[in-house]
Formats: structure tokens, sequence, C-alpha cells
């Protein structure tokens, strides 16, 4: 007999912004929301837990959601992104059975779904309740929120998914020839319904799935149209229901052999341009461009060598793809020559047709490059050089200085580069904080200005000073919450034309930076 499980995703959207290693990982436990724009007007769209806990609803406007709940977060999304997301959790999912598909029914803010085949599969796990908490909790790692529901049928697995598993039981699989039992006192909404029927429904008095049973098809039909009649008899087993399972793209893997072993840098060079040819024309066709190519050469004494580069967007551009390539190529001990070149793509995102050139100065095309695509050119060649990518720094409002800037991915975080972020303008700030500040030994004058300072066994002479620059710790905070006391702050330049940045807090002094 089939058997079907249902995974229920519950608060999907929140859960993909807030997983380890995105964006919004830092408001994992804060209220956020995605919104969208309806009527002129921002309205919240999906939820998570804590937005939910505040009172907040779909639908709400952001004026008003921020006005019941100041601290909530707004994200604005791209178009269907959960599709696509859905997609990925289907082939991590593939391991578990070879048959995954993409829930169809759309559960709008709520979340998302799939559907597994589960058929002959659940021996190599232990049963069917092992075999569901092992794909609940794969998913639950990835960071989201899931419940499994399971069953003869698509219909009544959806059904024990979103209706009878709860946060105390998280897997309800029902037992073989069971879901006409089980079903019959769900709500009408258990069916996978439109809306307008299942209102319908209750407007009719219609409370439960057995009441929909003991009334007749054909006035059912009449009054409501088909979908309740397929539902039913899909939910039941009486009537087929096909699924689109999905069924993973083939990896973009191109390889070029040699007559004989190819040895020179410019042969190997001419041979790399021709495969990442082949490679760019493959994923031009899917509509993609590569994050993560791995080039190996085939060497004639049996082994091999690999090389793996990365991009900070996605790119179909060969000449930039081999000229990321070409230095580590050029420092690969080769011996008596290369069999053959092999590149595979290890990840691809989105690109639209057109799209995908990589320019640096001196490098233009007549087909147009993505928005920033020249910095992400820069970035992936330093990335290279220097073994990571390089971070930019963008400001954060805290009042403490060493607070006051976080390290960001440039393209991933932020915006190009913190281009469009807007920097504070306080009082001229150090391009250098020690961390911790130096301690210092200053003398000062009746004022309180600083006239001399001792550097460990080095004194200097104050020649000019500009300040008091004075900081306290945040007003909000609880009494006893920041223990650190006001600091205050000196500009000074030494006798020898040293610029410091001195500060005062409690009973000491140190240098806390230098300026240019």
């Amino acid at each position: 007999m089939r058997r079907v499980l249902s995974i229920w995703l519950p608060t999907l959207i929140t859960d993909h912004l807030t997983r380890p290693g995105q964006p919004g990982a830092p408001w994992r436990d804060a209220p956020l929301a995605t919104v969208t724009t309806r009527r002129n007007a921002l309205v919240l769209d999906a939820l998570n837990p804590a937005a939910r806990g505040l009172g907040l609803t779909p639908g709400l406007t952001l004026a008003d959601a921020r006005a019941r709940a100041p601290g909530v977060r707004a994200w604005r999304l791209e178009s269907d992104p959960p599709r696509r997301w859905l997609a990925r959790l289907a082939e991590a999912c593939g391991g578990f059975t070879p048959r995954v598909a993409v829930d169809g029914v759309p559960d709008g803010p709520k979340g998302g779904g799939l559907i597994l085949d589960i058929t002959g599969c659940a021996l190599l796990f232990g049963g069917e309740e092992a075999l569901a908490g092992a794909v609940r909790a794969r998913l639950t790692r990835a960071g989201y929120q899931t419940r499994v529901g399971g069953a003869d049928t698509v219909g009544a697995a959806w059904a024990a998914a979103r209706f009878l598993a709860s946060e105390e039981t998280p897997v309800f699989v029902l037992p073989e020839g069971a879901q006409r039992q089980l079903l019959a006192g769900l709500p009408g909404a258990a069916l996978r319904l439109p809306p307008d029927v299942v209102e319908t429904l209750a407007a009719l008095g219609i409370r439960d799935i057995g009441a929909l049973m003991r009334l007749p098809r054909r006035a059912l039909a009449a009054r409501l149209g088909p979908v309740v009649g397929q539902r039913l008899d899909q939910a039941l087993g009486a009537a087929p229901e096909p699924v689109a399972w999905h069924r993973p793209e083939a990896p973009v893997v191109a390889r070029r052999a040699f007559p004989e072993p190819l040895g020179t840098p410019a042969g190997l060079e001419a041979a790399l341009d021709a495969l990442l040819n082949g490679v760019t024309r493959a994923l031009e066709a899917r509509h993609q461009g590569v994050r993560r190519l791995r080039l190996t050469l085939e060497l004639c004494d049996g082994g091999a060598r690999e090389l793996l580069v990365g991009t900070h967007q996605p790119t179909r551009d060969p000449r930039h793809l081999a000229g990321l390539l070409r230095e580590p190529l050029a420092c690969v001990e080769v011996g008596f020559g290369v069999d053959a070149l092999v590149a595979r793509v290890l990840a691809t995102d989105p690109l639209p047709p057109g799209w995908g050139k990589a320019v640096l100065p001196g490098m233009e095309e007549s087909a147009p490059s993505a928005p920033g695509s020249g910095l992400a050119c820069l970035l992936d060649r330093l990335a290279g050089r220097l073994g990571e990518a390089p971070a930019v720094l963008l400001p954060r409002a805290r009042f403490w200085p060493e607070e006051a800037v976080r390290p960001a991915v440039p393209l991933t975080d932020g915006g190009v580069a913190g281009a469009r972020v807007p920097w504070p303008q306080p009082a001229p700030r150090p391009v250098r904080l020690f961390a911790p500040p130096l301690p210092a030994c200053v003398r000062v004058d009746e004022a309180g200005v600083p006239r001399s300072l001792s550097l460990g066994a080095t004194a200097f002479g104050v020649r000019a000073h500009d300040g008091p620059e004075c900081l306290g710790p945040p007003w909000w905070n609880a009494p006893g919450e920041d223990r650190e006391p006001p600091r205050t702050y000196w500009r000074v330049e030494t006798g020898d034309g040293r610029r410091l940045w001195l500060v005062h807090a409690g009973h000491a002094w140190a240098v806390h930076g230098v300026f240019p």
C-alpha cells in the first residue's frame, strides 16, 4: 500500500531569513515580519512566533504594527522566494526517498510544505515513525520548524500534518486504512478547499468532514462545484491524485580530454578557456550563474589536482572565471602532463538572460552587466589572492565607539560595500582603535586638561588638545545593567607629532586610538 509523508513548515519564510548563516540570524528570537505593498501601504505578510506573541496578525499595516510593538523588524522579500527555498529543501530530503515534491497547495503567509512518497523506504530507517522523525530532525537542524503527517494518501497526510500534529506531538502518522475515521472529526479546511468554499460550508452549518461525507454528492456539486467531491475522494483514496515529483537538475560538468599529455601553461590556458565556454553556455540555457566551481586536473600518472573558486555574485563570464583560475593553475605541479580537465559547477544562483558579465575597467562588454558586477569581480580576485572575502565596516547605532561599527561582507550585507548606508557625523574618530585601550599615565592641569602622558617607559608632552567629549551609557538601560562609567575623550597631539585619542573612565586614563 502506498504511504505518504506531508512535511509542513508553518514559519518557512521567517525561519529561512533567521537560520544560521543568514543576515537575519541575530533576529532569531526577536519579533520579525515580512511586508508587502497593498494599496500604497506596507502590510504584514509572514510573522514569526515572537511577532504573533505580541498580537500582530497578517494584513496589519506596518505603521499600526510598530505602534503596537515598536521593536518589530520588517523585511521586504523579492518575488516568490519560498518556492525556490522549498525546491532546495526537496533536494535535501532526497536521501530519505527518491520521490519528493513541493506541495502545490499554497499556504500563503503561513509557510509551505513538502510531500514524500515513503512506500518501501520505512524499513531502511526502522519504521515510519522513525523515518518521519529523522526528516523532521534534519530540517530542525537546518533552522526550520516542522510538523509531519503520514497517511495512505496525500490529502490525508496533508490534513494530519496541519490539523493533527502539534507542538507537543510534531509527528502524527495515521495507521493504514484509518484516514476515514480520523478525518471525520476535522474541519472542512483539512480537505485543502479554497477559502471561499470553506466559508460557504461554515455558513451552511457543515462543521466537519464527517458531516460532509453524509451529504449527497450531487447536491454538493450543484452548490459548491466539483472541487469538494474531488478533494474528499482524493483524501479517502477513492480518486487518484497526480503529484509533480521534484527532479533535481543534473550538475553542470564539462570534461576536455587531450590526445597527448598537456603540460605547457599556454596550452592549459587555451584548454581552460574552451572548457569554461561550454560551462557558461550550459548555464545560460538554465538562466543560472556560477557561485562555486571546481576544476580538476587529471594527470597522466593517475593523480589529480583540484582548484576551487567562488564568486560574490552569479556570473556567466568565462573570461572572469578563467582569470580566477589562471593564477592558481600556474602554481600547480603537473608532472609529466595533464590528460584531461574537468570543470564541475558546485553552486549556482538564478541569473536572467543577458546578464552575467563581470566587468572591470578595460574589460567592457557590449552585453549588460549585473548591478555591482565590477565590484564583485574585484572582490572575487581579492578573495582568490587573500584566501578569504574582504570585509567592509558599516555603521551601527551604538554609544560606545568600539561597538559603533560592524564587519560586513560586500554585496551580501548592507548594500554594495555599504555605499547605501548613511554614516553618522559625530566628533572626529580615529582610524584605528586599540582593543583593549592602552593604559597610560596622564598629568592634567587645574582645569582637567591633559598636559603630558606616559606610555610604559616613554613620556610625551602634549602640544595641542581638543575636547572634552563626554559619552555615557545608553539612558534606557536599567540601573546596574551597564556598569561601565561615563567616559571623557580628548584628542591630543604630542610633541613629536603623534595624534592620540585619550579616554578617562572612572579613575583611569588610557589611549583608545590613533589619528592619521
